[in-house]
């Protein structure tokens, strides 16, 4: 063997060496996710509330859970709760150290699929929010529906909350995607979770809903607990809505106008429904939004079946 053979060899050699330690070091940084989640994050659970069939680790702040089981703690009086099954929980990035000093995480993006209790919940939806609520519940099916939900964040400078996707879908039911980037929080002492959110304000945002058969399912409902027809129950949530819009001010009668045109299409949407937001001149904290306007105070714009809804033209006198 040469000696410039005898080079070349161990060059490959060294080289292989070296990219073996980089993937080994990369899968243990991908496995710590796993031992971290159990370590840090489990243990906030009670014992036994959280089980899962399996934790796969991929990435250093990344997993994926399968066939898991929560069971939420019993309220006071209340009846036991049903078990909620997930199919998948997929963390893709979440903030470790924020957690383990019993801090809110300053970034996270977690998706939760296949969502589900293995019976209605109607009977605790009852007990919190009404009887109506229940019958609802109980209606739609949400307690056996696979939900499918999403949520996206990062914090910037203690000060800045950019939520970059709540997402909630029942297939077959509803589709809703919800972003907002909020300034103007107030830092409390070293913990986010401590900060104070009294004035913030919203920079930008959106709302979609897509609805695929709610409305309809619904309006059906109602109609039948208020012994009316369905016509009737929208003719009574437009008038409603428009009185509200009226009541605010001109800026607010096309967020009416828009919502109307959705509702009486509940049998049929033309398509979904958006919601824009962006920061007047003049903005004042989100607080004041409910009581002088989404337009006025959020900057808040429009659109359903892709068309902007604007008010009614005056008549003449």
């Amino acid at each position: 063997m040469t000696v410039r053979t005898f080079a070349k060899i161990s060059r490959l050699g060294t080289l292989a060496l070296f990219l073996g330690l980089l993937v080994g070091s990369a899968a243990a940084r991908a496995q710590d996710s796993v031992a971290l989640f159990e370590s840090i994050i489990k243990p906030t659970f009670a014992p036994d509330k959280l089980t899962y069939a399996k934790a796969t680790a991929t990435g250093p702040d990344s997993l994926i859970l399968t066939d898991v089981v929560y069971i939420p703690a019993k309220s006071d009086g209340g009846s036991a709760p049903d078990p909620i099954n997930i199919a998948t929980v997929r963390i893709d990035d979440v903030d470790f150290d924020a957690i383990k000093r019993k801090d809110a995480p300053a970034h996270l993006r977690l998706h939760l699929e296949g969502l589900a209790s293995k019976t209605a919940s109607a009977a605790q939806f009852a007990e919190l929010l009404g009887p109506e609520a229940g019958a609802l519940v109980k209606g739609l099916d949400i307690g056996k529906r696979a939900a499918n939900i999403g949520l996206e964040y990062k914090v910037i400078g203690g000060k800045e909350l950019q939520v970059r996707e709540i997402a909630f879908e029942f297939p077959g039911l509803l589709k809703l995607r919800i972003s907002l980037d909020l300034d103007g929080i107030e830092p409390k002492g070293d913990k986010f979770s401590d900060s104070s959110f009294d004035n913030v304000g919203l920079k930008s945002g959106s709302i979609v809903f897509e609805d695929q058969s709610f409305l309809s399912s619904v309006v059906a409902m109602i109609a039948k607990l208020e012994s009316k027809t369905e016509d009737q129950v929208v003719t009574d949530w437009t008038a409603a809505l428009t009185l509200a819009a009226a009541n605010q001010g001109e800026q607010e009668v096309p967020l009416a106008n828009a919502i109307a045109a959705l509702l009486k299409d509940f049998r049929a949407p033309k398509g979904p429904l958006k919601i824009t937001f962006t920061r007047p001149a003049d903005a004042k904290p989100m607080k004041d939004a409910l009581a002088e306007g989404l337009v006025k105070t959020l900057g808040a714009k429009i659109t359903y079946a892709g068309e902007t809804i604007e008010p009614a033209a005056k008549k003449s006198p």
